[in-house]
């Protein structure tokens, strides 16, 4: 029985009869060309002995995966490494090559973007679970792409500070004025409120009616008892509804001319409020400007 084997994951492939096209593993997808499939077959025929360590296919162990995943990398498939490697870090965590692969195909740019430190946390892993030759290795890549990448990041994250500062200090400015203004209105609403609470007949307007009430007793005691002419009540009852009358009047004029204040101040409020926005817009589109692409070394 004729069968071939896959020199990256050691899977077995069903001879096809002919080597005119290429052959594609069924485990890992890898396709050979058909003279290297030629150079791969083998002959397997009656009883088979096998010395040494059995590995029984399907099972991954890790440097089955390590392999498989510098293999793919090396093709430039690099989700394929990537989704392998992340297998090796799921299955074996303690085996540094998981942690390395994700060292190197992690985009830096973005992580030193994010300002969180000079290492991301899986270089540290490499790091500590490698063995001392591998350890310099990884140190060696971990400080090219520091003395790559970092500056130039450094910079654009320094130049994008000086141009949202000025934006953020107007921020803060038209956040406090628009505070302010928001509490002025408040006390504008609050004065309104006490203002149409009197000019709908209550506890002033019943204070004025009281008065004028007692005007007209008080003219009729001295009609009565004085003789005091009549002309002269109805003047001073005339007074006293006049008196009342106008009381309303100023009243009603002076909630009309708050109210319109308050308006002219919720206008404000608005233009305000607006202004923020446009700022706040401003900054957003600062802060999602990217950053130009960064060849590590």
């Amino acid at each position: 029985m004729k069968k071939l084997r896959c020199a990256c994951c050691g899977g077995e492939m069903d001879y096809p009869g002919s080597m005119d096209a290429p052959i594609r593993c069924p485990f890992c997808q890898t396709q050979y060309a058909p003279e290297t499939a030629k150079k791969m077959l083998v002959e397997l025929s009656g009883p088979v002995r096998i010395d040494g360590t059995v590995q029984v296919e399907g099972i991954d162990n890790a440097n089955a995966l390590a392999h498989r995943a510098e293999v793919f990398l090396s093709l430039g498939e690099k989700k394929r490494a990537d989704d392998i490697f992340e297998s090796l870090r799921s299955q074996f965590p303690d085996d540094y090559r998981g942690w390395w692969g994700e060292t190197r195909m992690m985009d830096w740019q973005q992580f030193f973007l994010s300002e969180q430190g000079d290492m991301p946390e899986c270089c540290r892993r490499a790091l500590y679970f490698a063995p001392p030759d591998k350890q310099q290795e990884i140190s060696r890549f971990h400080q090219q792409q520091v003395t790559a990448i970092k500056p130039q990041v450094d910079s654009f994250l320094e130049h994008r500070r000086q141009e949202l500062a000025p934006l953020e200090n107007q921020l803060r400015q038209l956040t406090g004025q628009r505070r302010q203004m928001e509490n002025q209105s408040q006390q504008m609403q609050d004065q309104l409120q006490q203002l149409i609470r009197y000019s709908r007949g209550e506890k002033e307007t019943w204070d004025a009616l009281g008065y004028v009430l007692l005007a007209l007793i008080g003219s009729l005691i001295l009609w009565y008892f004085l003789s005091v002419p009549i002309f002269v009540l109805t003047t001073w009852i005339s007074a006293g509804f006049t008196a009342f009358f106008l009381y309303r009047i100023i009243r009603i004029s002076q909630w009309r001319k708050l109210e319109d204040q308050r308006n002219n101040l919720l206008n404000q409020i608005q233009q305000v409020a607006h202004q923020c926005n446009l700022v706040n817009e401003q900054i957003s589109a600062i802060r999602a400007r990217p950053m130009p692409p960064v060849t590590s070394v």
